[in-house]
């Protein structure tokens, strides 16, 4: 769309970035259009995880340009190729990433193009985010009807905008987007920062665009095994394709993200010995599953407890790992609910019974 330069304000002594139309679109009025609404969009919003516009205006020789908030540090896609990003970390850009979109859907603003290139993080970790060039605005309606959504890009209805990779499925067809656009969009990102690769990869812009809109992504556990599942499940209803069947707006997205997040400070004061440590998986006094529980079973796993024994805190044991990567990955398989039975087998306990031995064959597996 154009090209941003470094520059001083002389005036308030500080940096600031200068966003210039490309040459080739300057006389344009469509381009034009869509480079001013980026300035009506961001300045509209008061939000400490979205760039700050100073200025807009034109050069003498009539190029528009805008004066934006200069952000020290790395956009999301260097961060993501200089080393991989942490559990903790991808939490933290995920709760400022929502709540930046939070306040932009408050203000009746859709992004439609959130990616990590338009996503910034500060040398001490504050993500801002950038580029409304394809921003999409709700008008106020006096009338208490539904609002008229109004195209600040002056596309063509049924245009196809945005990055395809990153694109909701409405998107990826050109039908009229809403709000829940933009967390599709984000659980593409989250996906990537923690499988370390797009859901939806293609050699063509068509392959792409189909697997948005058929494709299941792949079980995340595959990909990196510290994943929470609380986390994954998160992400897995943000990539819904149905938006009915997503999260329905970006402050419920945000309420489950915080969650994570605090169940993450109780596993490092776990670490810390600052409060008692869980119960390991299968401990205490668990009981052997009855002939019926192992018939009822897609996938019936017996296992010592000690093999499941996770190699450090807040993580889980290989065990629990590949059961949950087996769980979802013959569900997309399948396209039905799998039921695998975990049975950990305590040392010094008796094996299984005959009778639950004798009824394994039944279990579908």
């Amino acid at each position: 769309m154009g090209s941003v330069y470094l520059a001083n304000d002389t005036r308030l002594r500080r940096q600031a970035a200068l966003k210039f139309i490309a040459p080739q679109l300057a006389s344009d009025a469509r381009s034009r259009s869509r480079f001013l609404s980026e300035a009506r969009a961001a300045s509209a919003l008061n939000h400490p995880n979205v760039c700050v516009i100073y200025e807009v205006g034109e050069t003498e020789q009539g190029w528009p340009f805008l004066a934006m908030e200069c952000v020290d540090g790395e956009s999301l896609d260097e961060r993501m190729n200089r080393a991989p990003v942490s559990i903790d970390d991808i939490v933290s850009i995920a709760i400022q990433l929502v709540d930046a979109l939070d306040a932009a859907h408050g203000e009746g603003i859709i992004h439609r193009d959130i990616k990590p290139a338009n996503l910034r993080l500060s040398k001490r970790g504050q993500l801002k985010v950038l580029d409304f060039g394809l921003a999409k605005r709700f008008a106020d309606d006096s009338d208490g009807l539904l609002p008229e959504t109004v195209d600040m890009t002056q596309t063509s209805p049924g245009a196809v905008v945005g990055t395809p990779s990153y694109m909701s499925p409405e998107q990826a067809i050109g039908r009229e987007v809403d709000t829940r656009s933009d967390l599709f969009s984000t659980g593409v990102v989250l996906y990537q920062l923690v499988a370390g690769r797009v859901p939806f990869a293609g050699k063509t812009l068509a392959e792409i665009l189909q697997k948005v809109v058929t494709a299941q992504p792949e079980a995340l556990a595959r990909f990196n095994y510290d994943v929470p599942e609380g986390l994954e499940r998160i992400i897995r209803k943000c990539l819904e394709k149905d938006p009915e069947s997503r999260y329905q707006s970006a402050k419920e997205l945000l309420v489950d993200l915080r969650a994570i997040s605090r169940d993450a400070v109780a596993r490092q004061a776990v670490g810390r010995g600052e409060t008692q440590a869980i119960d390991l998986p299968g401990a205490g006094s668990e009981e052997l599953p009855t002939p019926e529980e192992v018939g009822a079973s897609d996938v019936f796993i017996s296992f010592a407890n000690i093999d499941d024994r996770p190699m450090s805190v807040g993580r889980q044991g290989w065990i629990s790992q590949f059961t949950r990567n087996l769980e979802l990955r013959l569900g997309q398989l399948s396209g039905q609910d799998v039921r695998v039975r975990r049975q950990p087998d305590l040392a010094g306990r008796a094996g299984l019974e005959n009778q639950v031995i004798e009824s394994i064959p039944d279990a579908k597996t």
